[in-house]
Formats: structure tokens, C-alpha cells, sequence
């Protein structure tokens, strides 16, 4: 598993500084590997937001399903001279799931329409 967090980001970034070689600002594809590397500092952004979702659904008759998910949005920018790339990723996960039971019920009637549900007659 990859630690992604700002401390880790920060200890990858400032241990190699970031060498780009001149001929790369010329804008011609020939040169771009050639000439003396210029080194720039990268200084990278995060920001991390967590979101909970809760869904309730039916299991029968007395039951109802609850799940419980969480949403987590990292967003990683990094601040070069003359450019900056952001990349966003988003992941959601179940963090808990449980049945609810209840009472049960003494007459149940299941019907998708109220029509279905007054047509007593087969």
C-alpha cells in the first residue's frame, strides 16, 4: 500500500530536486535533452476531504439493511516554476453494514401499485 500523505509527499519531493535540461525550453523536440540541467524545487499541495453516506434498504419483512460508506477525495497539487499539475482521486468504500430487525408484522401486504394491492381477486 502506498503512503500517500503530505509528510510523505513533501520527504519524496525535497530529497530530488527536479533537474530539466535547457535545450526542454526551446520547444524544439531536437534539443530537448540537450544543454546544462537547470534544478527546480517542487513544492507540492494536498488537500483531503472525507464524506459519509448512510443507505438504508429493505431485507424482508422486519429487516432493514443499513450501510454505511465513505467517500475520500485526495486532491495532490505540484507548484513548479512556469507550470503546476493537480490530480484529483476519489474512492469510496463500505465502512460498516448491519441489519436492523423489528417486530414482525401479524398481516404483510407487498404490492407495487395501490390497484395491485385492491384487486383481492386472482
Amino acid at each position: 500500500m502506498i503512503d500517500i500523505t503530505e509528510k510523505n509527499i513533501s520527504n519524496i519531493v525535497a530529497s530530488k530536486p527536479l533537474s530539466i535540461p535547457l535545450g526542454a525550453f526551446s520547444g524544439i523536440p531536437a534539443l530537448a535533452g540537450t544543454g546544462p540541467k537547470i534544478n527546480f524545487e517542487i513544492e507540492p499541495y494536498t488537500d483531503v476531504n472525507c464524506d459519509f453516506i448512510s443507505e438504508f434498504t429493505s431485507a424482508g419483512i422486519n429487516q432493514t439493511h443499513h450501510k454505511i460508506y465513505a467517500t475520500i477525495t485526495s486532491s495532490v497539487s505540484m507548484v513548479i516554476p512556469f507550470n503546476s499539475v493537480k490530480i484529483k482521486e476519489s474512492v469510496k468504500f463500505l465502512v460498516c453494514e448491519t441489519i436492523i430487525m423489528g417486530e414482525i408484522p401479524e398481516t404483510y401486504l407487498n404490492s407495487a401499485s395501490l390497484d395491485e394491492m385492491m384487486n383481492l381477486i386472482p
